[in-house]
C-alpha cells in the first residue's frame, strides 16, 4: 500500500535524530560505494509573469534500506534585488499560497511505489542532519557557543540538530530581519532551554563563536 503523507505526519513518525542516525549510515554507504545518487538536473523553462519557471529532480538509491527516492520540484522562480544582494526567491504559485515539492519513495525489493510525500518538512530537516554531521566529524569536541547567520524555514531545525552533536551551551542568532531573530532566539530559548540570543550584526553573532552555521539564501 502507498502511503499519502503530509508534513504533519512525516514530522509525527520521524525525530531529527532518527534523520541524524539515517544520514550518517547513507552517507558512509555512498562514500563506500554501496549507496548511489544523481547530480541534481534543472530544467529552465519561459519566464511568466516576472519569473521563470524551474522543474528540478534528484534521485538517490539506499540498498541497506531497500530503498530509492526521487525528489521533484516544480517552481517558479523570481531574482529579486534585495539590501542584501540579488535573492532567489521561489513563489508560492500553488493553490493556497503554496510550494510544489514531492518525495516518491520506492521499495528496491518490490519495486512498488512505498510513499508520495511534500518535500518541506524533510528537506529541512535533512538540511539541519547534514550540517550537524559535519559538525560531528570535523568540529573540536568542545564547541559550546554556536553563532547562526539567517532565522528563515532551515534555521530553526539546523540549530535543533547542533545541539543533538555537540554540547551547545548558548546561540547567537543574526538576521537583517529584526523581527525574525528575535522570534527564532525566543523559539529556541523554549525547545533547548539554553542562553540564545539574537544580535544586530553577523560579525557579533560570530565573534567568539565556537562554530558558525549559515541558514540563508544564495545569491543568484
Amino acid at each position: 500500500m502507498t502511503l499519502i503523507l503530509g508534513n504533519r505526519e512525516i514530522g509525527e513518525l520521524i525525530s531529527m535524530r532518527d534523520v541524524i542516525d539515517r544520514l550518517d549510515i547513507t552517507y558512509q554507504d555512498l562514500g563506500n560505494g554501496l549507496a548511489q545518487n544523481r547530480p541534481r538536473s534543472d530544467i529552465y523553462g519561459p519566464f511568466q509573469n516576472h519569473s521563470r519557471y524551474v522543474f528540478k529532480t534528484m534521485d538517490g538509491l539506499v540498498p541497506r534500506f531497500e530503498a530509492a527516492a526521487i525528489r521533484l520540484n516544480s517552481d517558479n522562480i523570481k531574482w529579486n534585488v534585495a539590501s542584501t544582494g540579488i535573492r532567489k526567491d521561489k513563489q508560492p504559485t500553488g493553490t493556497g499560497g503554496k510550494w510544489i515539492g514531492l518525495v516518491l519513495l520506492f521499495s528496491t525489493k518490490t519495486g512498488e511505489p512505498l510513499a508520495i510525500m511534500p518535500d518541506g518538512q524533510m528537506q529541512s530537516m535533512r538540511v539541519a542532519a547534514t550540517n550537524a554531521l559535519g559538525a560531528k566529524y570535523m568540529a573540536p569536541p568542545h564547541t559550546p557557543v554556536y553563532a547562526l547567520i539567517g532565522a528563515g524555514h532551515q534555521a530553526a531545525a539546523q540549530a535543533c540538530a547542533m545541539a543533538m552533536v555537540r554540547d551547545i551551551k548558548a546561540i547567537r542568532i543574526y538576521s537583517p530581519t529584526p523581527a525574525s531573530r528575535e522570534k527564532l532566539a525566543k523559539e529556541l530559548v523554549s525547545e533547548l532551554g539554553i542562553d540564545v540570543q539574537a544580535t544586530y550584526t553577523a560579525e557579533k553573532a560570530a565573534s567568539g563563536a565556537d562554530i558558525v552555521g549559515i541558514a540563508t539564501r544564495l545569491p543568484g
